[in-house]
């Protein structure tokens, strides 16, 4: 439960830190869907190794990030403030437990985390 609520108090301070800055582009949330179909027929699996998520940087498009690792995550939170669209999406690892978070605002990186990626 702690774990949960730290978490959550995190995502809540990424996300004021992220109003507090300029207001970026609007993108269209149809093209990003089509991005991420496109990026589910790929031949690469869509779990993330430590390689990978080196390769993501800030300020990285949605549709760059769904290039490097092969495919879609798991949507794990979303929210929109001053019309600014904030998402959370969690990748399985290549080994056991491993797991990255990416944290996505108006389409680019803000954030990652990752645990146990090899």
């Amino acid at each position: 439960m702690k774990k949960r609520y730290m978490a959550l108090i995190g995502f809540a301070v990424l996300v004021a830190i992220g109003v507090a800055v300029e207001p970026p582009e609007k993108i269209d949330d149809s093209s990003v869907a089509a991005n991420i179909e496109a990026a589910d027929a790929t031949v690469n699996e869509p779990e993330i190794n430590m390689t990978e998520f080196t390769n993501i940087q800030p300020g990285m498009s949605q549709t760059e990030v769904l290039k490097i690792i092969g495919g879609a995550g798991e949507l794990i939170s979303e929210n929109e403030i001053a019309g600014i669209r904030t998402s959370m999406y969690q990748w399985d690892g290549n080994s056991f437990g491993g797991n990255a978070n990416i944290t996505f605002q108006a389409g680019k990186v803000v954030s990652k985390a990752q645990s146990g990626l090899r």
